[in-house]
């Protein structure tokens, strides 16, 4: 669940990283104020967008990974499930009656 809340985060980082970095090139280029403040807006609404696919993109990601996950998990636990006929114990099941018995 943390790692979905951190993901809504992405878009804004991004575009405050690149209006930053704009800000500080449009100062050192001594652009005028009604340009700076165009070309500032023009940065941060395509870096919002591309926040946001960078967002999707890891959300996809980490959902494929999850679900990747999911069914190796979900297959061992069949494995060992399949082995196991009615009256049968498992290894740790028959060291624990073996112990209990020796007491």
């Amino acid at each position: 669940m943390k790692d979905k809340s951190r993901m809504n985060f992405i878009p804004g980082v991004i575009t405050l990283l690149a209006a930053a970095v704009a800000s500080i090139v449009l100062i050192i280029n001594k652009y005028p104020l009604k340009d700076f403040l165009i070309r500032l807006l023009v940065v941060i609404i395509v870096f919002y967008f591309v926040g946001i696919i960078v967002r999707s993109i890891a959300k996809a990601f980490l959902k494929v990974e999850i679900s990747e996950e999911e069914a190796v998990e979900e297959e061992s636990e069949t494995e060992g499930e399949e082995g196991l006929e009615e009256g049968e114990e498992t290894s740790s099941e028959a060291e624990q009656s073996e112990e209990f018995e020796e007491k």
